[in-house]
C-alpha cells in the first residue's frame, strides 16, 4: 500500500490539489508573495535519501500554487513565519496539504473583496514578482447631446512600484472601449502565436451593444481574457524583453511605472565602480562592491 494518497476535489484544471504527506520533510521549497501572508510553492527539493519527495511526485503541484490549507487549519490569512513554523511543528505526523492554482486562487479572493477591487487586484500582483495584475470591474455608457453612443470599460491595475521584489505596489484604473480591447487582442495574436490559440476573445456585436444585460456580460468575458493573457509566462514583465509592448501600452504602464533611467544607472555603476577602485587601493577586495558593480555592468550594457 502506498504510503501517501492523493486526489483532486473535482475535475477541473484549476481545483485545489490535496496530497497526504508522510512525517519527514515536505520536499518543497515555500515562499511568500508581496502580502506576506500567503504561502506559495516555489520549488522542489530532493529528500534526505535522494528521492523524489511526495508533493513532487503526485503531479498535481505546480510552481506558484497557493498552500490553502495544512489538515484543517486554514493558511490563507496566516503570515508567512507562523505558516512555516505551524508545518514545522507537524514534521513528526502525518499532514494533509491543500493547494491551488495561484490565478484561481487571486481570482477568487478578488471576487470576495466586494466594493473594493483594487485590493483584490492588488492581491494578485503579489503571485510573482515583478508581475502585474488587473481586472475589468466597471462599465459606463458615453453619451455625446444626451445621447448614448459606446460603452467604456474599466480596468483596475496592480503592479509593483518598482523594477524590484518586494516594493510597494501600485494601483490605477482606466477606461477602455471594446474596440481598444480588439486592437490588443490583435497585437497579442501577431506576438504571441500559439500561445492564445485556447483563450477566446469576446466576439463583435453589431446590434443592441448597449444593452445593460449584454455590456456586464462583455465585461465579465473581457475580464476573463485579461486573466487568460497575463496568465501567458513573462507576458507583464515590462522589465523583460519577453513582454508585450502593446500590453504595456494599452494598461499605461508607463504613465504610472516609473523605470530608473539610464542616466540613473550609470551613475550607480560609476559609484560602485569607484568604491571598488578605493577597496583595491588599500590592498582589499570588497565582495559586496565587486558584485554590485557587475550586476550593474550588466543591466547598463543590456539597456545600451
Amino acid at each position: 500500500m502506498s504510503v501517501f494518497s492523493h486526489s483532486r476535489l473535482n475535475n477541473s484544471q484549476e481545483a485545489p490539489v490535496a496530497v497526504t504527506v508522510p512525517s519527514g520533510p515536505l520536499g518543497l521549497k515555500l515562499d511568500t508573495d508581496f502580502s506576506g501572508k500567503t504561502t506559495t510553492v516555489h520549488g522542489f527539493e530532493k529528500m534526505p535519501t535522494g528521492c523524489t519527495g511526495v508533493v513532487e511526485r503526485h503531479g498535481g503541484v505546480k510552481i506558484g500554487d497557493v498552500l490553502i490549507k495544512v489538515g484543517d487549519k486554514d493558511v490563507t490569512e496566516m503570515p508567512y513565519k507562523d505558516a512555516i513554523e505551524y508545518l514545522n511543528s507537524l514534521s513528526n505526523k502525518t499532514r494533509k496539504l491543500l493547494f491551488q492554482d495561484s490565478r484561481a486562487y487571486y481570482r477568487a479572493r478578488r471576487l470576495s473583496l466586494s466594493g473594493n477591487a483594487h485590493a483584490g487586484v492588488e492581491l494578485a500582483a503579489g503571485m510573482i514578482s515583478n508581475s502585474v495584475a488587473c481586472a475589468v470591474v466597471d462599465t459606463r455608457i458615453v453619451r455625446e447631446n444626451g445621447r448614448p453612443q459606446y460603452a467604456e470599460y474599466q480596468v483596475s491595475v496592480a503592479a509593483p512600484s518598482r523594477y524590484e521584489l518586494g516594493t510597494p505596489i501600485k494601483r490605477w484604473k482606466t477606461w477602455k472601449r471594446y474596440s481598444e480591447f480588439y486592437t490588443l487582442d490583435q497585437a497579442l495574436r501577431k506576438q504571441l502565436g500559439w500561445k492564445l490559440q485556447d483563450v477566446k476573445f469576446p466576439p463583435k456585436r453589431t446590434f443592441f451593444n448597449l444593452d445593460e444585460n449584454f455590456i456586464q456580460s462583455r465585461r465579465e468575458s473581457l475580464d476573463e481574457y485579461l486573466c487568460k493573457v497575463l496568465a501567458i509566462r513573462g507576458v507583464s514583465d515590462f522589465h523583460l524583453h519577453t513582454s508585450s509592448s502593446d500590453l504595456k501600452n494599452f494598461l499605461e504602464y508607463d504613465a504610472y511605472i516609473v523605470e530608473p533611467t539610464q542616466g540613473a544607472q550609470q551613475q550607480q555603476y560609476d559609484d560602485d565602480q569607484s568604491r571598488t577602485n578605493e577597496s583595491n587601493s588599500k590592498g582589499c577586495l570588497d565582495p559586496r562592491a565587486l558584485q554590485k558593480t557587475s550586476m550593474h555592468r550588466r543591466r547598463y550594457t543590456r539597456r545600451k
